[in-house]
């Protein structure tokens, strides 16, 4: 059941990697004000070269896809089975003098309306 969906996805990619390349062809092709009558004619040596490439490409592809999808059914599930993770000292540290600075910083102030308040 498996296979014939690995099959029909992998041909849907290939119509939409062929259709996304026409477009990219026909906008460089159309940028450049290139017509069909001005191009040149690949020799069959050229021809059989692009399509290596795109088999090898296609290969390539399917290798990665095939070890990403092994990859996410192997891998655990991350944080609903680890614990909470403790708070560095130097985080924590930091925390707490910010913390200090902050009450430090309204101190003098809470001060200062106390004595104005006395005064009036």
């Amino acid at each position: 059941m498996s296979d014939s969906k690995d099959l029909e996805l992998t041909e849907q990619l290939t119509k939409l990697s062929q259709a996304m390349g026409d477009v990219v062809i026909a906008d460089v092709f159309k940028k450049y004000d290139v017509k069909p009558e001005h191009r040149r004619q690949l020799s069959p040596e050229q021809k059989a070269e692009i399509k290596n490439l795109v088999e090898d490409i296609k290969a390539r592809v399917e290798t990665f896809l095939q070890q990403t999808t092994t990859q996410k059914v192997a891998a655990p599930a991350p944080a609903a089975e680890a614990a909470p993770a403790e708070e560095a000292p130097q985080a924590k540290r930091f925390r707490l003098r910010v913390k200090r600075n902050e009450t430090e910083a309204t101190e003098p102030v809470a001060e200062a309306e106390a004595t104005e308040n006395n005064e009036s």
